[in-house]
């Protein structure tokens, strides 16, 4: 019975320190979880329409930390900016985040399209062959 106390307190400290993220976004999004004091935890880089677990868990009998919660999850574009998209707080231990359910714009902006020729080097296979569709037109000659 003894052994019974202890494996319940083993599977208590490991839900208690974890928060399951779920990206329901268009975009890769990268979640930073923070502690109560507003200290940096950890952070997961989340694809499109995935559902990932954080934990704090980190020995082979977790201890709930307590003075960790409630936790915030800040949600960022994978941008070279950075763009904040959405923000939850008051997370609790154990809690589901949803991205596109915490505040904020929850939208990144869309990928700058490649310019053609590229700025340096020789042009690419692909630029040429753009290059080519483009300078394609009607048959030259008379119609009958």
């Amino acid at each position: 019975m003894k052994y019974w106390g202890l494996f319940l307190l083993f599977f208590a400290g490991v839900e208690a320190g974890s928060v399951k993220l779920v990206n329901n976004s268009a975009y890769k999004l990268r979640a930073v979880i923070r502690s109560g004091d507003g200290s940096y935890l950890g952070e997961v880089l989340v694809n499109p329409q995935q559902t990932m677990a954080w934990s704090d868990y980190t020995g082979a009998v977790a201890y709930p930390n307590q003075s960790q919660t409630p936790y915030t999850v800040v949600w960022f574009c994978n941008d070279d900016e950075g763009t904040p998209f959405a923000i939850c707080t008051d997370v609790g231990t154990g809690f589901t985040v949803v991205a596109r359910s915490c505040d904020g714009t929850r939208a990144c902006k869309p990928k700058k399209e490649q310019t053609y020729p590229p700025p340096q080097g020789p042009p690419t296979e692909e630029y040429l062959q753009k290059q080519g569709q483009q300078d394609a037109g009607p048959p030259e000659g008379t119609l009958s």
